[in-house]
């Protein structure tokens, strides 16, 4: 229905967006276009298990970027850099998405998702949190769950955070 949202709709795992049978240069099924179109919301939700590039890839090409990017850390992957918004955004800046495109992604959509339109945007009289970024250029490799490797000329990183404006 409008405004559910799907996560780990990414995922290279049984009855992906590609079908149950995927492979290389594979379409996103109907359904998931379907589902769109009525106005059910997409999320990443990485997690260990869950954002393959050949869904990436075909996603990005339908012109069906998530709606939200998140992180589905566990005590296991919260330390781990791999798992964090700025490796998601770099991902999706290895396929040509504008970091513009990749940071309401971050930030002010899922805020809106879950119903706090006073997080993830900065303005007079807001909370005042934010994460400082920088686009890195250079020579990068990017992996998916499944171990794939791409490599990028840029990432995000965060260099550091405002709390409630401090």
């Amino acid at each position: 229905r409008p405004g559910d949202v799907v996560s780990h709709y990414l995922t290279s795992r049984k009855s992906n967006i590609l079908g149950v049978q995927a492979f290389p240069g594979s379409r996103v099924i109907p359904e998931v276009i379907a589902a769109r179109s009525r106005g059910v919301l997409l999320d990443t939700a990485r997690g260990r298990n869950h954002m393959a590039f050949p869904q990436m890839e075909a996603a990005i090409g339908r012109g069906l970027l998530p709606d939200s990017f998140s992180t589905d850390l566990t005590s296991v992957t919260a330390a781990d850099p791999c798992f964090s918004l700025m490796m998601i955004a770099t991902q999706f800046m290895s396929f040509g998405v504008p970091f513009e495109e990749c940071l309401p992604r971050m930030t002010a959509n899922p805020a809106r998702i879950l119903g706090r339109p006073e997080l993830g945007r900065l303005e007079v009289g807001g909370v005042g949190d934010a994460t400082i970024l920088k686009i890195e250029p250079g020579d990068f490799a990017v992996t998916d769950v499944d171990g794939r490797v791409r490599r990028t000329n840029q990432r995000v990183v965060a260099l550091g955070a405002v709390r409630a404006g401090r």
